[in-house]
Parts: C-alpha cells; structure tokens; sequence
C-alpha cells in the first residue's frame, strides 16, 4: 500500500507526468530544505564543504528539471517563471564557481591596521546573487498566484478568484513583515528578533506551499498575457546566440581550470618572509622547501610546496597545499592540513584517521554563521566584510601551532582548533585525538594539566592524555608544584585522578591549604606532604631545595606587614631561621642572598647560619642567575656582579661596568683604580679573572663574536692597545693574546668559518640528469636557533633547478 502510494508521487514528478503546479511545488520544497538544513548546521555542525557542493549540484540539476517541466506549458503562460528559474540557475552556477575556485581571502585591507575593512569584488557578487535570488523567488510565487487569479476571473470561478487575491495580499504582507524585522535586527540585534525572522521565513515557504496548491488547480487553463511578445521571427537568431554563448561560456571554464590546476615549474618561490622571491627555504642543512603557484590573480591564486634534498637531489615534488613549519624536535616534524605530520624527507610519520582534523566548513555555511554572528552580538563592532571571513584549514598555523617550547608536542600532546567545528581539541603523537573539539578555549599548566572549557562544563585532562575530571560547578585550580588540583571546597584530586583529599581546598596555589571546617588556620603543603599547620597568613611559600632536590627550608611572604616585599626564611616546621624580614631574599645554588632594611647583603645556609657582606644589592640580570652589588670606596659607588654560587665575579669593584653574555658564556669587564691610582682593566669569563691590565680612563673595551660554522661562535675581547694607540689587543676567552689590529670589524670577518662542504661536481651532475635546468642559486649557512641568512660568507652551495 505504502509502495503503491509514493510510486503514485513519484509518477507526479516525472518529466512526462509532472506539471505546473508539481514544478513549482518542487522549486518551494527544495529551497525550504535547503533553508531548513543551513540553519540547523548553524547550530549542529555537519555542513562540509563537499555536502555543500552536492546541494549546490542538486539544485542545479533539478531547477533545470523544474525549467523542462515548464516548457511545458503550451500556452506560454508561464514564460516569465521560465526566465526566473533559468537566471536563478546562473545565480547558483555563479555561487558555486567561486565557493569551489576562489580559494582566497573575499575581502580586502584597506591599511596594515586593519581598522578599515572592505568587502571584495567576490564578496559583493554572492550577497547581490543572493538578493537575485531572494527576488527572483518572491516573484515566481507572486506571478504565478497573479496567473491564478486572472485566470479564475477568466473562467468565472468566483471562489477562486477571491482565494486568489487573498493569498497575492498576504504573501505580499508577509515578505513586507520579513523586511522589516531584518531591518530592525541589523540595527537592534536583538536574538529574539533573529528567531522570529526565521519563524517568518518558515512560515512563507509553508504558507507558499499551501497557495500553490491551492491556486495550481486552475494553472491549465492559463493562457499568455496580452503583453508577452511572443514573436518568433528572430527565433534561429536567438538559437545561434544562445549557443554561441554556451560554446563560449564552456570554453572560458575549460581554459580557466587547465590554469587553475596548472603549476609553474620554471622557478622555486622562497616562501622565507625575511628574504627575496627568488629561492628556498632551509629546512636542515640539506633539505629546502620551495613553493610553486598556478599564477593565477587572487583570489584563484593557489600554491604548493615541496621539499628537495640539495645534496642528492631527491625531490617530494609539489604535493603540500600549504607551507610546512618544521618545528625544534629531534627528529623535525612539520603538520599537514590533510592529517599527518611529516619529517624533513616528506616522509609520513604520525597519521590520524580522525576526520575532526580534515573536515572543512563549507563557505556558504561560514558565511551563515557569520551573518548569525553579527546580529545577534551586541558587543562588538563589525565591518561589512566580516560576513566573508573564512579560516582554510590549509593555512598551516590556524590547525595546529608549534609550542613556546618550540615543538608540536609537550609532553606527548599538543592543542590543535578545528574549522569545522570552531573549537579545540587535544592529540597526542601516538595518532590518536584525545578530546574532541569542543571547546571554545584550552589552557595548560606548565603542559602537564590542560584545562578544556566549554559553555556548560570544564574538562580535565593530564599529560597521559586522560580526562581527570569534569567539573559543571567549579573553576579548577592547579598547584602544578603539589601535582594538585583543588575542585572548589569538594576535592583535592591529583594529576591522575585520585582524590587526594576531601577536607582541603585552596584557592589560589600557594601551597596553602584551608580547611573545610576551619578557615582560619591553613596547611602548608611540599610535595604532597603537610609539613606543618599555620594560623600566621603568609601569601607566598617557596621551597628552597639542594643541589640533591632535598626541600631544605621555606620562603615566606609575610602579608601581615602590609607589604609583601618583606620575606622570611622558615624550617619545614614554619619556625623561622632568621631574626629579621628582608626586602629579597633569592635562592642561590648553595646559600640563600638576603638583602636587609639598610640594603646590605647576607648569606644565609640552609640552617639559618649568616654571612653579612659589606656591598649592597642593586639589581638581577639574567632569570636571577646574576646579581649586581655595589659598595662605596673612596667616597665612590663601585659596582661587581655575583654569581648563582654567591661567587664575585671581579676581584675588584668598578666603576664601569659592562657584562656580555656570547656563545653562552658570561664575560664582565670593568676599570677601578688600585691603592697607587693606577686604572686597571679587569675582565671574567664565567667568573675567571682572566685579565687584569693596566689602561687608561679613556681607554675603551668590548666583546666580538666570530662565527664558526663547526664549533660555538667564537668570543673575541678587544682593549684599547697601551703599547700602539689607536689600535686594538684582542684576547680569546681563556685570556691569551691573540693580535693587536687596527680594526675589529675586518678581523671578524676576515676569520669567519664558513662549512667547508660545496655540492660537488657528481651532485652537479646527478642534479641536471634529473632536471632540465639547474642554475647556481647562492650561498647559504645555519646561523642562531634554526634560522639561516644570506651574507658573503656562506659557502653552501643551492641550486635552482626545474623541469620543462
């Protein structure tokens, strides 16, 4: 029975049974769905940009459908709805073009500020096809009820006549009510106003629906307007343009795709933004990654990448559709939009098979969701252009971004954001996606805890890649010190999970934990342990451990003197060790620096033993690694540096006082004067006198460096020469004497050690077997932190090479 009924329906669509009324039926189910199904993905995301493509080939498909069906009708009545459906056809043929090919931004900058932005050329084109579009709907409803109500009057159906112009007034009412609530949203942006303008909307394609049917009954017995011009004189004219058109329209597409899809292979672009156009970009000392470009104009612009070993000539070929950003790891990963990370040999070396990673977000939808966005948000401002904007997930940093730590991964995890569903997630480097992206922010501790937060809950999850904890009430707290989390005043749990204690919350980590039952007082905790219980408020603790990472004794911040600069040194029972507050107090490797209330310096040990020095505290450098004291001689304030050991690093105070920090060393270079009034120049390395000469007051000094490709930069100190004026002394970092030059600069450069290896001629040879054109390109070399740059004394060889 079932069966029997919707082979019955179907036979109403089909091209030989189908009529007017069924194909306009058609043309208002189809785009109620299509409205219907853009909203629901507003808010359940499964819109991709191929399903949108499919409904985008659908509508086509069955709108030309819809267009046979109304050649149908013999008496031309409806040769205006023929002329609407065929220009809506262009509109989506037109949307489609651009959503598939024009893979680039939609809208432009007018300055680097971006505090003015315009929509593009593009961007306008789809809102005015939209508007066609939206248009072109209202009249082929409206015109056709105007059919039914003039042929009712024709053929003297009173009923149907009156229903007819009832159903022409209130659609016209209902698009005038859609207009102004839009208006009124753009401007209010009230949500409210949004749900009743998609209500409004529904209930036009129901209420469009409903007239149709009703109004269809009398559609065969339509008949032309007086004032359609039917002439068919110039018919095989129109034919032959008609076709001219179509040959030229198919032609235009078929040379554009061969260009779209058609790369360059006469030239490597260097993708280096700190560099020129023409060349590579280093990966490691062999291997360059280079880009090619279809050199079509924006927005149609695409390029790949590839990676090829200069050395060997191995070549991955253009397969990247984004630039690879190789991080800091041993083994030198780089993320591929497409799901993987691949090494420097363009090798695959972790893959997910999760799709969160390489679904993409339709533009229609994006465009929708932003359009949402824009009315319904009352504390921003937005531009015009704001409706186009679209992340690609092949915009190499929007997925994944190499870490603080220089590396994809921490830990073995690594955060990662996903377009399609406009959230993050988490992934680890075994290929599998720990937490889905359904977060709207991710936050870690030191990458040992992360913090998940969505709208209605915050996740937990720890190194291991488990989720600890959901918490729907609290905002957690980590202790990353203690390996603890606090969950309001319920549990303390630590970073596996377990409840470590019912009793205590804290609230901020300091290693101070209250009780549930008594607020006044508080434990203080060192590694999961309560070493004593306090009624004195102190709102800073830090454990002072030994070179074996035994905890020794406490620093306390002592809030009760209404200034929190002020510290006490305490044993692990909060006994304190010391007499006095002090202004510092900084953990040396062996002793702890105190600076008292007359700014003198102390060391204290580990039992609260005191040394006090004569100078005084000025100032840290360096992550507190170095220290700079002063003390005054001779009526003059003299300055010196100590080390983390508590060490001077000059065996005199100073006057002038410079501190170089080359190749990983510490040299400090200052002038005193001795018992006698000679000036003496003293320099350290790493807080070894190594010299300790007689100068001039005007005598200059200073450190330089000299690069050297095999070993560590070579630091280089310079002095004014006492024996030749106007010349320098220069000494290498043990305190040897190398030269007295005349200028330090062409010394530098003239001992510059580039690598000795050149690409040898076999290399040469194997690369032009391989290429149709190999060209010396430049020079190259490894310069600081994984970076490289160009200058007269690079001495590896790159070669641009291609095929024709």
């Amino acid at each position: 029975m079932i069966f029997d009924k919707t082979v019955k329906i179907l036979k109403r669509f089909s091209i030989n049974e189908i009529d007017i009324k069924h194909a306009l039926l058609l043309l208002l189910g189809f785009n109620l769905f299509n409205f219907l199904i853009h909203i629901l993905a507003s808010y359940v995301c499964f819109m991709t940009d191929k399903l949108d493509y499919f409904l985008y080939f659908v509508k086509i498909a069955l709108f030309i459908y819809i267009l046979f069906a109304l050649k149908k009708d013999d008496n031309n009545a409806f040769i205006r709805e023929r002329i609407f459906v065929f220009i809506t056809i262009i509109c989506d043929c037109i949307e489609l073009f651009f959503y598939m090919f024009a893979v680039g931004d939609w809208y432009n900058y007018i300055d680097d500020s971006d505090s003015y932005r315009a929509a593009g050329l593009i961007g306008i084109i789809i809102v005015l096809s939209f508007v066609i579009k939206l248009v072109l709907e209202f009249l082929i409803i409206y015109d056709a009820l105007s059919i039914s109500y003039k042929t009712s009057q024709r053929i003297k159906m009173s009923k149907q006549d009156k229903e007819s112009h009832i159903y022409i007034k209130r659609f016209c009412i209902i698009y005038i009510l859609i207009f102004i609530i839009a208006f009124i949203l753009f401007w209010s942006k009230k949500v409210f106003l949004l749900y009743v303008l998609l209500g409004l909307v529904f209930f036009k394609y129901l209420f469009a629906i409903f007239t149709v049917r009703k109004a269809g009954i009398v559609f065969k017995y339509a008949i032309v307007d007086k004032d359609v011009n039917l002439e068919k004189n110039n018919f095989t004219l129109k034919k032959c343009l008609t076709l001219i058109t179509a040959v030229a329209s198919l032609g235009f597409f078929v040379v554009f795709l061969v260009n779209f899809l058609t790369f360059s292979g006469d030239k490597y672009y260097l993708v280096d933004e700190r560099s020129s156009r023409n060349g590579f970009t280093i990966v490691t000392d062999d291997v360059c990654e280079y880009c090619v470009s279809n050199h079509m104009p924006d927005p149609f612009s695409r390029s790949k990448y590839g990676l090829v070993n200069i050395k060997t000539g191995e070549d991955t070929g253009p397969i990247f559709d984004h630039y690879l950003e190789f991080d800091n790891s041993e083994n030198r990963i780089a993320w591929c939009s497409d799901g993987y990370f691949v090494d420097v040999n363009g090798n695959k070396v972790i893959t997910y098979s999760s799709h969160v990673l390489t679904k993409q977000k339709s533009r229609r939808q994006a465009i929708v969701d932003n359009i949402r966005e824009i009315l319904t948000d009352e504390n921003h401002d937005y531009y015009f252009a704001d409706i186009f904007y679209y992340k690609r997930i092949n915009d190499y940093n929007s997925q994944l971004a190499i870490s603080d730590e220089g590396t994809y991964f921490v830990n073995g995890m690594a955060e990662f954001y996903s377009q399609f569903y406009d959230g993050h997630g988490i992934l680890n480097d075994k290929g599998n996606v720990v937490a889905k992206p359904i977060y709207y922010y991710i936050s870690n501790s030191n990458y040992e805890i992360y913090e998940a937060r969505a709208d209605e809950f915050i996740d937990i999850y720890n190194s291991k890649g488990d989720l600890i904890y959901r918490s729907l009430e609290y905002t957690p707290t980590v202790d990353i010190d203690n390996k603890l989390i606090s969950i309001g005043r319920d549990n303390i749990i630590d970073f596996d999970g377990k409840i470590w204690s019912s009793s205590l919350y804290f609230d901020i980590a300091n290693h101070c934990y209250y009780s549930n039952e008594n607020e006044h007082s508080y434990n203080v905790v060192f590694d999961k342990k309560i070493l004593f219980e306090s009624n004195t408020h102190y709102s800073y603790y830090q454990g002072v451990y030994d070179n074996d990472g035994t905890l020794r004794c406490l620093i306390a911040a002592d809030s009760q003197l209404g200034n929190e600069d002020k510290y006490k040194l305490l044993d692990l029972k909060g006994h304190s060790l010391l007499p006095d507050n002090y202004d510092v107090i900084k953990v040396l490797d062996d002793s702890i620096l105190c600076k008292d209330f007359n700014d003198c310096i102390a060391f204290a040990d580990y039992n609260g033993n005191l040394t006090i020095t004569d100078y005084y505290y000025s100032e840290s450098l360096k992550e507190d690694d170095l220290y700079m004291v002063s003390k005054s001689v001779d009526d003059k304030t003299k300055y010196n540096y100590i080390d983390s050991h508590g060490n001077l690093l000059l065996s005199e105070f100073c006057e002038n006082l410079e501190i170089y920090t080359p190749s990983d060393v510490v040299i400090v270079m200052g002038k005193s004067e001795n018992s006698d009034g000679v000036c003496i120049l003293h320099g350290s390395v790493d807080g070894r006198e190594i010299i300790a000469n007689e100068c001039s007051l005007s005598d200059s000094f200073g450190v330089g460096e000299i690069f050297n490709w095999q070993k560590k930069n070579t630091a280089i100190i310079w002095t004014s020469s006492v024996d030749s004026p106007g010349q320098f002394d220069l000494y290498d970092i043990e305190g040897n004497y190398i030269d007295t030059v005349d200028n330090m600069d062409d010394y530098i450069n003239n001992h510059e050690e580039g690598n000795p290896r050149d690409v040898s001629t076999d290399e040469i040879k194997k690369l032009e077997s391989q290429y149709d054109y190999v060209r010396q390109y430049g020079h190259v070399r490894y310069y600081k932190n994984n970076r490289y740059r160009e200058d007269e004394f690079n001495l590896i060889d790159v070669y641009e090479v291609s095929k024709e």
